[in-house]
């Protein structure tokens, strides 16, 4: 169609922001669960039920029998003091009457059949008659022993010493006896009576106080066993859609998406099982999405031909929009003007002169959005409409104008993530598009090696990762221009890795563009496979339907469990690879696997094989490209396997960086004065604590 200009008149800005990323935050170190963690959520509700009715009661209880010995002794001592007053007044009369002597005799009677005692049908409600009663002289000496259960005889009590003659009442509980003793001066008021008395009471507090705690035992076992059964009873219908979610959960684990747990409450838990299911279906939605990104990555990076682009940029953004219009501007810079080169339901956009939304989010190189009333803002919270700035490292390249949705509804955080990811990519197809229409054949040539170099020495790791007891590390020296080799370190949670290197048949942009087609592929399925064989069976599926038929891809695969310490390694007609142990033994592990490309996906999965090993301290290990074992010096002669097996077993104790080092000097070194036919590439990883 025709070119329509949009002026932008404003300077350009010296550095172009991207889509704000996230850094990767590291999962906290797996710790072995305590053994309360085992128990299930039902029984953990028990057992605190019953526990605080086990603090309860026990409360209760010692308040209750603290509070009830105390009146108990109050009462005890009130009785007793009542009864050793009436003892004494009687003792001090009887003093009196006897002319200022004691009669054994007369005590004997008075005290055993008159004292405390009414009539017979009250003796049962007199509960402190004296258990035995002595009264001494005023020198201690026993004058009269009273037992309840013996007739009257002389006293057998012994003498008090004078040391032990009390001067006040004195109150003694004995509870191995069950008795209470009380010893004291017989004197009413300011009579004295020379001599002493002391009285041995029966005492029942403690019988009581045991009774009151098997009593309150026996309650508390009562509620505890019916507290277990309705706990019991009341969890499994509260907690039966927890348990349907944990089901549901296990499941989804295994692969299964189409679980629904039913909503039967609008309580929490009615909340957490409707929760669940929108999370489900969410992550459907992702996996998706996940899916038709990468195809439309792959399809947008093997176009160079800038008309046909355009048309399919078009699809790719009205599609994941689910947009009613779409446009694409490109920038002129010399210009300063954004053209309009292909749009979708234009009837739904404003003339180009009038794109306020596009012209602000190419000045501020950021997302623009469009609010319901019409307001520009940059927060994506209630854009019905948006724009999105192109850019290629600091270059812009123009603009994606995306209208109204076909629901009416508007742009979520996550639609709108997803749409500047997909323009990021737009930016480099573009730019590479660009490029290749601008230079002549000659300069596109140099141009492309150029640019092909930049893009791939940006797709190898700069460095390599910082992992606790590990040292790593991995370099590429391409023989012309742009590589077909390539490797990779991939965090899959922290505590696992993907080690990768791969070699790409060919050269030149061909082969670099497939090697970026197979890091994509790679860095989209490590999350969501769980071992290096399903990881390469994906990528081999797609790129089976990418790739020509003369072409193909050697990978090998090495993930590293660092918490375990263990390496599993997967190879699709990769050269072998060498591991050097703590025993000074070198081992060639070379597990069957076919190159990708080459068979159909089935025979591909059947062909592989995989290799499982552990890491010990000072273990070595070395992933590379024929680019070594080809070398060849001035004779013709290659460089071979042996010789990195000599040098890996001399040279085992330096770091992986030296090590890398000297088997690159080692090459250089024995191909002499003769270029370098391959790209050379190595990945090492060594164990060191």
């Amino acid at each position: 169609m025709g070119e329509v200009q949009l002026r932008i008149d404003t300077e350009e800005s010296p550095s172009i922001p991207m889509p704000a990323q996230r850094p990767a935050i590291p999962p906290p170190p797996q710790l072995k669960a305590p053994a309360h963690r085992h128990l299930r959520f039902a029984h953990k509700i028990t057992l605190l039920a019953v526990c605080m009715i086990i603090l309860t009661g026990l409360s209760i209880t010692f308040l209750t029998v603290t509070q009830f010995k105390r009146e108990m002794y109050e009462r005890e001592r009130s009785s007793a003091y009542m009864a050793y007053s009436a003892v004494v007044n009687y003792l001090t009369a009887h003093h009196h009457s006897h002319r200022g002597t004691f009669s054994a005799k007369a005590m004997d009677y008075v005290i055993r059949n008159k004292m405390l005692r009414l009539r017979e049908d009250m003796d049962a409600y007199i509960t402190h008659r004296p258990e035995r009663l002595v009264v001494f002289d005023e020198r201690g000496a026993p004058i009269y022993e009273f037992i309840r259960t013996e007739e009257f005889g002389p006293p057998r009590a012994a003498p008090l010493p004078a040391d032990r003659l009390p001067q006040n009442v004195r109150l003694d509980y004995d509870r191995r006896s069950g008795m209470v003793h009380l010893r004291g001066p017989i004197a009413v008021q300011d009579e004295d009576v020379p001599g002493y008395v002391e009285i041995s009471f029966p005492c029942s507090i403690w019988q009581k106080v045991n009774i009151l705690f098997t009593q309150a035992f026996l309650i508390m076992c009562g509620v505890i066993l019916i507290a277990i059964v309705v706990t019991l009873t009341l969890d499994q219908r509260v907690l039966a859609p927890i348990a349907a979610l944990t089901a549901a959960a296990q499941r989804i684990r295994k692969g299964d998406l189409s679980q629904q747990v039913p909503v039967k409450s609008d309580d929490e838990i009615g909340t957490l099982a409707s929760t669940f299911n929108n999370m489900i279906s969410s992550l459907k939605m992702r996996i998706s999405l996940l899916h038709s990104i990468q195809d439309w990555t792959v399809r947008i990076g093997k176009e160079l031909e800038s008309e046909r682009l355009y048309g399919t940029l078009v699809a790719m953004f009205s599609v994941v929009s689910t947009s009613r219009a779409c446009r694409i501007y490109t920038y002129d810079k010399a210009r300063k003007e954004l053209q309009i080169q292909l749009e979708r339901g234009a009837a739904h956009l404003p003339e180009p002169q009038n794109d306020q939304l596009t012209i602000r989010a190419l000045h501020q190189r950021w997302t623009e959005f469009l609010k319901a009333d019409g307001k520009i803002v940059s927060d994506p919270t209630g854009a019905v409409e948006l724009a999105i700035p192109l850019i290629s490292g600091e270059k812009p390249i123009g603009a994606i104008r995306i209208g109204r949705k076909q629901d009416g509804t508007v742009f979520s955080d996550e639609e709108v993530t997803i749409l500047q990811t997909l323009a990021q990519h737009a930016s480099v197809s573009l730019d590479n598009a660009h490029l290749y229409e601008e230079l002549s054949e000659k300069e596109r040539i140099e141009q492309e090696m150029i640019w092909a170099r930049r893009i791939q020495q940006e797709l190898l790791p700069q460095c390599a990762p910082d992992i606790a007891g590990y040292d790593i590390f991995g370099g590429s020296i391409p023989a012309l221009e742009v590589a077909g080799d390539y490797f990779d370190y991939i965090s899959i949670d922290g505590n696992r890795w993907y080690l990768v290197i791969a070699d790409v048949s060919g050269k030149g942009v061909p082969a670099a563009l497939i090697m970026s087609i197979t890091r994509s592929l790679l860095q989209a399925y490590v999350d969501y496979e769980s071992s290096p064989l399903d990881v390469l069976n994906k990528v081999n599926r797609r790129i089976s339907q990418t790739i020509e038929s003369e072409m193909f891809v050697t990978i090998a695969v090495a993930c590293l469990d660092v918490r375990e310490n263990r390496i599993s390694i997967a190879r699709a007609g990769h050269e072998p690879v060498f591991m050097f142990s703590g025993k000074d033994q070198i081992e060639r592990i070379a597990p069957a696997g076919a190159a990708m490309g080459l068979l159909d996906p089935v025979a591909f999965r059947q062909s592989l094989r995989p290799f499982e090993g552990a890491m010990a301290c000072g273990d070595v290990v070395l992933l590379y490209t024929d680019g070594i074992t080809e070398a060849q010096n001035k004779d013709g002669e290659e460089f071979g396997y042996d010789r990195i097996e000599d040098l890996l077993r001399k040279h085992n104790a330096e770091s992986a960086e030296n090590i890398y080092n000297i088997i690159i000097n080692a090459v250089e070194e024995f191909a002499g004065d003769q270029p370098q036919h391959d790209d050379i590439t190595m990945l090492i990883v060594k164990k060191t604590g």
